[in-house]
């Protein structure tokens, strides 16, 4: 069955110009009205409510579409997404989990269209660039929280990586670590490259070298069976602190490296990334990590309050870079003495 956005393509305008020619709007040259109807004739299209959705009134919904709701991390996003657009503004949220991996995801576009005054695309994979330009195009309003795309016309936020990762490292330093390895993520993904950059800056400012690095997943496990090479860093290089790209590494490195015989901190200080609050399957009771928490909730807060100023005064949002905050716990101390 064919959709709005097949009519659209067909006849080289935009979502907005079909819904403008099928509910006999002005604002429509007659070249491409002429294209717009033949498309429509051409497959048999039936205008549905998405179609007609310009000229009505507001839903008093939006659209979230979530890469993971069962991930700790994104249920905090959704909980003050929900508690905000429910308890204060009234607003009903309808959520779908989507990401690379979910076939159809214009479709979603789609269905949400019909019964949306907005969207919040939360985490990586859930919308490409070019959706993000077909929406723009139609005049639809979204805010992007965690997708790590750059989108001029759009309403993006996100963390500063670059800046938090620089911070830890300068944190170790300051302890009286010489000698940091970092452990990053294998998939090549603008957050880990800004983390990993941020680790190199960091050592260059204070003139120390940057050591050679090391790739996982991110299964526990690859963390773990990594903690065999890490501890001939400790060895023969002299490693005493190790940077991971998340708390999921840190905690298996953790693990690994205590089933080999390490203290941590006495014999190694280790830092992750997120703070998250998801319980990590270790064999061995590791200490409460030294960490980097993302404001997850000022960023949530953020978004909703942005994409309800657009749908209201239908003016363009902002978008914003928060900060990170470095939470010391008991991964780390000093370096051990030589």
């Amino acid at each position: 069955m064919a959709t709005i956005y097949d009519i659209a393509k067909e006849a080289g305008v935009s979502k907005s110009t079909v819904s403008r020619v099928i509910n006999n709007q002005v604002g429509v040259n007659q070249e491409k009205k002429q294209k717009v109807l033949d498309a429509i004739k051409k497959y048999n299209y039936k205008p549905n409510a998405a179609a007609r959705k310009l000229g009505l009134k507001r839903n008093n919904t939006i659209g979230v579409l979530v890469h993971d709701l069962s991930d700790s991390f994104f249920s905090e996003y959704v909980r003050e997404i929900n508690s905000i657009f429910t308890n204060e503004l009234h607003y009903g949220a309808l959520y779908c989990t989507t990401n690379k991996s979910t076939p159809s995801r214009v479709n979603y576009l789609e269905q949400l269209n019909k019964s949306v005054d907005g969207y919040i695309f939360l985490g990586e994979d859930v919308v490409s660039k070019q959706e993000l330009k077909v929406l723009t195009d139609d005049k639809e309003l979204f805010v992007g929280i965690g997708t790590n795309l750059t989108f001029d016309e759009g309403v993006m936020i996100d963390i500063n990586n670059y800046n938090a990762s620089y911070q830890a490292v300068e944190y170790l330093i300051e302890l009286g670590h010489t000698e940091i390895l970092y452990i990053c993520q294998k998939e090549k993904r603008i957050e880990f490259s800004e983390r990993y950059m941020g680790y190199q800056k960091a050592l260059m400012d204070y003139k120390l070298k940057s050591k050679t690095y090391y790739e996982i997943g991110f299964e526990i496990y690859e963390a773990y069976e990594i903690a065999k090479t890490v501890k001939m860093e400790i060895e023969k290089n002299g490693i005493t602190a190790v940077v991971c790209f998340n708390d999921i590494a840190a905690s298996g490195l953790a693990d690994g490296l205590i089933d080999l015989g390490f203290k941590i901190p006495e014999n190694i200080s280790i830092i992750g990334f997120d703070d998250s609050k998801d319980l990590m399957d270790t064999k061995n009771q590791i200490p409460l990590l030294t960490t980097i928490r993302q404001p997850n909730i000022e960023m949530a807060k953020y978004g909703v309050n942005e994409l309800y100023k657009m749908i209201v005064d239908g003016k363009k949002g902002e978008s914003k870079e928060f900060e990170c905050e470095l939470i010391i716990r008991e991964t780390t101390a000093e370096p051990r003495a030589k």
